[in-house]
């Protein structure tokens, strides 16, 4: 993650998390990667979750 994202994000989640009843940083982060995730899902798999194949995620440089 780009730090100015993760910077950006730390500064919503530290003004708004008594409102959005954030129990921590990472319940933050979780309810951001659930939208996501549904939103793929509902956009390219008519709204099911995949099916994992249990390959490990790459890590490193951006995949474009």
């Amino acid at each position: 993650m780009r730090p100015s994202v993760r910077d950006r994000a730390a500064v919503a989640f530290k003004a708004t998390a008594y409102f959005e009843q954030d129990d921590s940083w990472s319940h933050m982060v979780e309810k951001a990667v659930l939208a996501e995730v549904e939103r793929r899902e509902a956009a390219h798999n008519g709204g099911r979750p995949f099916a994992a194949d249990g390959a490990m995620l790459k890590r490193g440089r951006l995949i474009r």
